[in-house]
């Protein structure tokens, strides 16, 4: 019997990793090689500058005329930039972690991973929110909010802690 559980839980492992490397790959696959670098030449992805937020999501655009605004009931997502490459947030249930890249107002999350926690109700929006941040290309900051952008457009709100 404990031969058969430890079977099970190493496949189990084997499984949750499998699925955290595809969920990084696949987020990635929307974002463009050269948001960041300006000299074509220069193929590495060097973080140029940081910056350093505690923020809490107000909104996100689902489409062109709909936006989710939040807190959603007691769901309210987070995102924590570090100034060392690196961010973290929380969704629904699930949290989720990743590297960012950034020079200027140009910044890209790449590598996002996510906890696999079975959530039932409104796991959706965590797809929205993590699938949101591999579009990212740009941002600004404008009275306490952080403002996420993809060609200009807003897609992402948070307040800044």
């Amino acid at each position: 019997m404990k031969k058969h559980l430890l079977n099970y839980f190493i496949c189990l492992g084997i499984t949750f990793l499998t699925t955290a490397c595809s969920l990084s790959l696949s987020v990635n696959n929307n974002i463009p090689q050269n948001t960041i670098n300006d000299d074509p030449k220069d193929k590495s992805l060097i973080t140029m500058d940081t910056i350093n937020l505690k923020c809490s999501l107000i909104s996100v655009k689902i489409n062109t005329h709909e936006d989710l605004t939040f807190p959603f009931g007691k769901i309210a997502p987070t995102l924590i930039i570090k100034n060392n490459g690196r961010f973290s947030g929380f969704g629904v249930c699930n949290s989720f972690f990743g590297k960012y890249t950034k020079k200027g107002n140009l910044i890209r999350f790449e590598n996002t991973v996510s906890s696999q926690k079975n959530c039932i109700e409104n796991i959706y929006i965590e797809d929205i929110i993590t699938s949101t941040l591999g579009k990212i290309d740009s941002y600004s900051i404008e009275e306490k909010k952080l403002l996420l952008k993809k060609d200009g457009d807003i897609l992402m709100i948070y307040r800044i802690n």
